[in-house]
């Protein structure tokens, strides 16, 4: 049963608030809509995990794309009493990492991402475009191997500065 609904998420759900507390999904929702949630929350209840999943619901004619996390809530003593569900609407996040994946994999310069073993991740066409290499060519390699031989020992200092958080780029 709910104990406790924050404005936010009843303007989401597009319930009153006061009428949430008391009840359960499937009074609200009914039962096969509430059957997911059920099930996610007894893995967490059993486990005593942290788990995330999100969930695309239709508000209006839009959908929206929610991140959802439940806890548990302990008491005291550290016994599991309830579950702790924090829902975030992450539509224009989403929305925004669309984009931004179409500018990287569309822009005309050669941009990539690195990992902390110093190994290419992520290349965008025009590194294959360039170099001829295929993605999967380009990211088996460290990203040292892509500077001129002369200028290693300096891009090697600056990329272990990058990547202890000493310079940003």
């Amino acid at each position: 049963r709910y104990q406790l609904v924050n404005a936010a998420a009843a303007r989401l759900l597009g319930i009153d608030r006061d009428a949430v507390i008391g009840h359960t999904d499937d009074e609200l929702f009914g039962s096969e809509a509430s059957a997911a949630r059920r099930a996610r929350d007894q893995a967490v209840l059993a486990t005593g995990e942290t788990r995330r999943y999100w969930r695309t619901i239709t508000v209006g004619d839009a959908d929206r794309t929610l991140s959802v996390v439940k806890t548990p809530f302990r008491d005291r003593s550290g016994a599991i009493v309830g579950l702790i569900g924090t829902v975030r609407d992450e539509t224009a996040v989403r929305r925004l990492e669309e984009e931004t994946t179409r500018f990287f994999d569309l822009a005309p310069d050669m941009l990539c991402t690195a990992g902390a073993n110093g190994r290419l991740e992520r290349v965008n066409d025009a590194w294959t475009g360039v170099l001829g290499w295929t993605p999967e060519e380009l990211r088996s390699r460290p990203l040292i191997d892509f500077v001129h031989p002369d200028d290693r020992a300096r891009a090697g200092r600056e990329i272990e500065q990058m990547f202890s958080g000493m310079i940003d780029g």
